[in-house]
């Protein structure tokens, strides 16, 4: 994926999980500091490739009994992001293969564990697509930058928080 800025990882290099989020997490915030993006974009692309790493490290290699190798590549484009984290892992869909979300149950300890992993990844992104190519998964995700509030506005706030 190439662009006006580019980010290429390839955490499958680290031995554990934790060592996995942790070494996205890094990169991804260095990286979007120095592009510009905004505190909120940057924790958006984290907690998405958070959910869909911890995802493929704990369900994409179980019948091969190792992690798959994971590639994710983050490119700035004017005012998008474009996310693309793809995987060796056996074949998932998440558009469709996903369960769909729990239903929301008012005692927390009664809702079932999982599932909503996928459905908070489709409601961070504007856009999300999968295809199947060359043995590997392949989400593609883009997500807006934040625009600048105009001056007129943040003023007009400030009035109204008085």
């Amino acid at each position: 994926m190439a662009g006006e800025g580019s980010l290429r990882l390839t955490p499958s290099e680290e031995p554990h999980q934790e060592s996995v989020l942790e070494t996205i997490a890094a990169e991804v915030e260095g990286w979007g500091t120095r592009e510009g993006w905004g505190s909120s974009l940057i924790f958006k692309v984290n907690l998405v490739l958070d959910e869909l790493a911890t995802n493929i490290i704990v369900h994409g290699g179980k019948e091969r009994r190792r992690s798959p190798d994971i590639v994710i590549e983050v490119a700035s484009r004017g005012d998008e992001v474009i996310i693309e984290i793809s995987d060796d892992g056996r074949p998932f869909n998440p558009l469709s293969d996903a369960p769909p979300p729990p239903a929301v149950h008012e005692n927390l300890e009664d809702a079932p564990v999982g599932g909503l992993g996928i459905h908070l990844v489709k409601n961070m992104v504007d856009s999300m697509s999968y295809r199947r190519e060359n043995g590997r998964n392949r989400v593609t995700m883009t997500a807006r930058r934040e625009q600048p509030v105009p001056a007129a506005t943040t003023s007009h706030r400030r009035r109204l928080e008085r």
